[in-house]
């Protein structure tokens, strides 16, 4: 099974823009100290790692420090830190030659920091250049003999946290709303059945899930807005999703049924934010949250 993962690892270093109100420049850099540019010169970095995390958590699974991806899917991941690799220098390359004018227009416009910057302590654009990098590995796993049974253990998890990672996923990228129905919608749900066909070799209920949302992707259009039905069909997919404990309700959803225009489906299914539950006592509600639990780790066994 490990053999049909490659492990990719990136290091996205950039500089903080801020530097010690007490101590020279140096190992005294700290987050909380005096800002020397402004903040949104440093915005770009942040989002080419956001977006690189999420590119590649939508293909693989969080492993060792890094994302686990199929074998099929390596070259794809290696052309995504190819290209934010690429975005991070040329982002890096703009800081460098504009620094010193950065700086001074800082410094102009916020004479408080003028102190800080006459007494030189500032970081060097030497410093600035060798601080900023992106750097990627791809890995392949070979355990010793010692450490083959916690390996297994590890990747043994791994299907129960990937039905999590898609459930965060589908909570962040979709909002219960029958008017957003669309090929957008169909998008997010051609994503996650990706992710799970190419990840089911680690096993669990990812292959039987997947060949599921295929089989809804069948039902729905690719271009233009949902018919009423496909919508409800589309939300109905969509909340089971969105929860890990409901994820793996998609095996027995009567696709047929649901496609019909004679059958009602039930606003709780669509809109679970709509779903008012009834109250229970502490005790009783931290034993049904560990009973669901343990429910949920015996389907994705």
């Amino acid at each position: 099974m490990i053999e049909n993962i490659t492990v990719f690892v990136f290091d996205a270093r950039a500089i903080t823009g801020l530097v010690s109100a007490d101590d020279s420049v140096g190992e005294s850099f700290t987050s909380r100290g005096v800002r020397y540019m402004d903040p949104r010169e440093l915005n770009t970095f942040a989002a080419i790692r956001q977006s690189t995390h999420t590119a590649l958590l939508r293909m693989g699974t969080r492993f060792l420090n890094g994302y686990a991806v199929s074998n099929d899917k390596a070259a794809e991941a290696a052309a995504i830190l190819t290209e934010k690799a690429s975005q991070w220098e040329a982002e890096k390359r703009r800081i460098v030659n504009n620094y010193d004018r950065i700086i001074d227009q800082w410094v102009a416009s916020h004479p408080e920091v003028k102190e800080f910057y006459e007494k030189n302590k500032f970081p060097s654009l030497t410093w600035v250049n060798a601080r900023i990098g992106f750097e990627w590995t791809s890995i392949k796993i070979a355990p010793t003999k010692e450490g083959e049974l916690g390996l297994a253990a590890m990747v043994g998890d791994l299907p129960a946290q990937i039905i999590e990672e898609v459930a965060a996923d589908v909570a962040k990228s979709w909002t219960p709303s029958a008017q957003r129905m669309n090929a957008r919608t169909r998008g997010i749900i051609e994503r996650v059945a990706d992710k799970l066909s190419s990840l089911s070799f680690l096993g669990g209920k990812l292959g039987p899930m997947a060949a599921r949302l295929r089989e809804v992707l069948a039902s729905l259009p690719k271009e233009g807005a949902f018919s009423p039905q496909e919508a409800a069909l589309a939300s109905m997919v969509l909340a089971m999703l969105s929860s890990p404990r409901r994820a793996v309700e998609l095996l027995s959803l009567p696709l047929a049924a649901a496609q019909s225009n004679d059958i009602k489906l039930e606003p709780i299914l669509l809109f679970e934010d709509q779903a008012q539950e009834p109250q229970q006592p502490k005790q009783q509600e931290q034993q049904q949250e560990q009973e669901e639990e343990e429910e949920f780790l015996l389907l994705m066994a």
